[in-house]
């Protein structure tokens, strides 16, 4: 790694180091350089401002996991797998302490800090429903739903995964709000969605 982009990786790990500890607001740009052993003018010439610093320490956590690719969904079986495995890993992601922490630290600073929790909604649960939307939409021929409604369907899916749980964590009330990530999952599909019949899927050809 040249000099340039060794900077760039120790500007991002201090910022998110220090974001964990202190917030969004309490994040400086003269923290995150000391702490990066870097400068000022690394954020601005990398990351535009600290505003771009931070979005990009936000995109990275959502980055972590990440949806199987569509031309995978090509029958049934494959479509399950797809929404199944993509369901437990985001509740494993869900389950690490630190992004319970992180949401939590976003939630109390929400109304200081509007654009930083736009960014992290957006990207974190925006961007999760529609990666299920676009699975479900590929996924439609080869099955049905019997418990989910056209309007804001994976929206409807992601609440039915997560139920109420992980907020209880973010309150503090458990720690790991999913003991059994995979079989959650795999619950939460069976009960939504069915292979089609022959007689569907001659009605959608």
């Amino acid at each position: 790694m040249d000099n340039t982009q060794d900077n760039k990786a120790r500007t991002l790990e201090a910022a998110r180091k220090l974001l964990f500890e202190n917030g969004y607001g309490g994040t400086t740009s003269v923290a995150v350089a000391r702490e990066a052993g870097t400068s000022k003018a690394t954020i601005y010439r990398h990351f535009g401002n600290m505003d771009g610093l931070l979005q990009r320490v936000i995109e990275i956590e959502v980055e972590r996991f990440q949806p199987p690719q569509a031309q995978d969904i090509v029958d049934f079986n494959s479509f399950r797998a797809a929404m199944v495995g993509f369901g437990t890993n985001l509740l494993t992601f869900l389950n690490n302490p630190e992004t319970i922490h992180f949401s939590r630290m976003l939630s109390e600073q929400a109304r200081q800090q509007p654009k930083a929790t736009k960014l992290y909604f957006e990207a974190a649960y925006q961007g999760t429903a529609d990666s299920f939307e676009s699975m479900i939409e590929i996924g439609a021929p080869y099955c049905r739903s019997v418990a989910l409604p056209e309007e804001a369907r994976a929206e409807r899916y992601v609440a039915l995964l997560k139920g109420h749980r992980y907020e209880s964590a973010v309150l503090g009330l458990e720690s790991a709000p999913y003991p059994n990530p995979k079989q959650t999952s795999i619950a939460c599909f069976n009960a939504v969605f069915i292979e089609s019949s022959a007689k569907d899927k001659s009605r959608k050809t």
